[in-house]
C-alpha cells in the first residue's frame, strides 16, 4: 500500500466536501442532532485552504483529508479524514505515527481536539494523547514528546 499526501486543489472542493459528509456526518448528527449540507458546505469552504490542506491518496486513490497548523512549538491536527474504505488499515495510526515522530524531532506538542461522539478519540488515546479540556461537543487532546517518553516502560527501548 502505497501512502502520500499532496496539496488539495481548488476544482476538488466539492469531491472533499463528499469524503468529510461521509467520513464526519454521523458524527455532527450525534453532536448537534442534525447535518444541514448548506451550512456544512459553507463551513468547509471558509475552511478550504489548498495550501494547508492535504489530500492523502493510497495507491493513487483519494482516501482522505489532512490539515495541519503550526504555531510556536506546536503542531495542530485541524483535521484528519479517511474516507470510509480505508478505514481500519492502519493509515490513521501511520499519518499520526509521523506526526508525532516529527514533533518529537523538532521538541513540538501536538494538539486535536476530537468530537466526543468520533470514536476516533481511542486511536488518540492509544497514541499517548491526553484529554488537557472539553466542551459539550468536543474533547480537546494534547500529546508532547516528553509525556511520551514518561510513559514509555522502562524496558522498551528509546526510539531515535
Amino acid at each position: 500500500m502505497n501512502l502520500g499526501l499532496r496539496p488539495a486543489r481548488e476544482d476538488e472542493q466539492p469531491r472533499l466536501f463528499a469524503l468529510h459528509r461521509e467520513a464526519m456526518g454521523r458524527y455532527i448528527e450525534l453532536a448537534w442532532g442534525s447535518w444541514d449540507d448548506e451550512v456544512q458546505y459553507g463551513l468547509f469552504r471558509q475552511r478550504f485552504e489548498t495550501g494547508r490542506m492535504r489530500v492523502l491518496e493510497v495507491d493513487g486513490e483519494t482516501a482522505g483529508i489532512l490539515e495541519l497548523t503550526r504555531k510556536d512549538n506546536c503542531v495542530g491536527v485541524a483535521n484528519i479524514e479517511i474516507a470510509r474504505p480505508y478505514r481500519r488499515r492502519g493509515i490513521g495510526s501511520a499519518l499520526l505515527k509521523e506526526i508525532q515522530r516529527q514533533a518529537r524531532k523538532d521538541g513540538n506538542q501536538v494538539r486535536l481536539q476530537v468530537l466526543r461522539t468520533n470514536p476516533a478519540q481511542r486511536l488518540y488515546r492509544r497514541l499517548g494523547f491526553q484529554v488537557t479540556g472539553e466542551s459539550s461537543t468536543h474533547y480537546f487532546m494534547e500529546w508532547s514528546p516528553l509525556s511520551r517518553q514518561a510513559t514509555r516502560p522502562a524496558s522498551a527501548p528509546a526510539q531515535r
